[in-house]
């Protein structure tokens, strides 16, 4: 039985959806692991490829393997299921397009306690080219909210998190969400941490696809309900702790990112003409929900800051038509979702 087994150090869930090409290799790297008290949790969430075999192979050849098959219903959905059939004492999640060095768990371990969060520094892997991502150049334990929101990073993998924190607090990936679930998983969590603890060892391969939802303008509702989740557990961690002005404020330039983000997908989706009303309407109609955030933010771009202002000066006529304007080179630069 499940249940007399002897508890586990680390659970590691790793979604999986059509990526044989990719697989065995992220499940190589995790038997090669230097440390091996862990059990590997395979959420097999509907693939059509030879993904499931591949993972029965894994579980046939390694106790440590588990097998989770079901419906597709996207990534978050998935690592909830493994966070359900978790048994161990910690949670790591890797993704299977991804893989990990030979010293991804035991450095993780050596940091983490009750309460608390580690994250490590990653390699990002763009074809031939890898780039050394790291988070700190020296461990760093901090309990202070500026420091950790100025090291932590958007992610769920590349941290190990304390399972009995998650099911104390009932903390889950939001399955209606297909943008920044990973981000909002994570603000989630530190909220109840006491702790982050962020180390400089970069023993995560992250492989960079230009077909992830990184690369596509997404429908208008998924954007809104992304940057909205991010902008009120902002606010929630800044009411557990007031947060550094000039943390604050980059985090509050971040989401006036996602924010111009938002408009240029109406642009797109819902606007035939620059004059469109549709598009004046609906910035008009949910000013009051993004206008604090919007107060002394900038953006990456001078036009974009233009259009920023013209909201907040409720002049949605004129940002209307400029975002439609802008929205032509979006088109060339991003796949559409449909």
């Amino acid at each position: 039985m499940e249940n007399d087994k002897k508890r586990v150090s680390v659970s590691i869930i790793i979604p999986i959806y059509n990526c044989s090409s990719s697989l065995r290799k992220c499940l190589d790297s995790i038997i090669g692991q230097k440390y091996t008290d862990f059990e590997v949790l395979l959420i097999n969430d509907g693939s059509t490829d030879d993904s499931e075999q591949i993972c029965l192979e894994y579980v046939d050849k390694d106790e440590r393997f588990r097998y989770f098959p079901k419906k597709n219903g996207g990534v978050s959905s998935a690592r909830n299921l493994g966070l359900s059939h978790a048994q161990g004492r910690y949670i790591t999640f890797i993704d299977s397009d991804d893989y990990i060095g030979r010293e991804y768990l035991s450095k993780l371990v050596k940091y983490i306690h009750p309460d608390s969060l580690v994250q490590c520094g990653l390699k990002r892997v763009s074809g031939t080219v890898v780039t050394d991502i790291k988070c700190v150049q020296h461990a760093l334990t901090t309990s202070s909210m500026t420091d950790i929101l100025d090291h932590i990073r958007g992610f769920a993998c590349s941290k190990l998190y304390d399972r009995a924190l998650i099911e104390q607090h009932s903390i889950r990936f939001d399955e209606k969400m297909t943008l920044a679930e990973d981000l909002c998983f994570v603000l989630d969590y530190i909220y109840y941490t006491h702790s982050v603890t962020f180390i400089p060892e970069n023993e995560y391969y992250y492989i960079e696809n230009q077909q992830s939802a990184s690369f596509k303008l997404h429908k208008p509702e998924a954007l809104f309900r992304a940057w909205y989740a991010k902008y009120q557990l902002l606010e929630r961690l800044n009411l557990r702790e007031p947060i550094g002005e000039a943390t604050l404020a980059n985090w509050k330039n971040y989401i006036a990112r996602d924010i111009f983000t938002w408009t240029t997908s109406l642009a797109i989706y819902d606007s035939k003409t620059p004059f469109d009303s549709s598009l004046t309407k609906e910035l008009s109609n949910r000013y009051g929900q993004y206008s604090d955030v919007l107060q002394g933010a900038h953006t990456d771009s001078k036009v974009k800051d233009l259009i920023l202002s013209l909201m907040l000066k409720r002049q949605f006529r004129t940002a209307s038509i400029l975002i439609y304007l802008v929205s032509f080179k979006v088109r060339r630069n991003y796949r559409i979702v449909r």
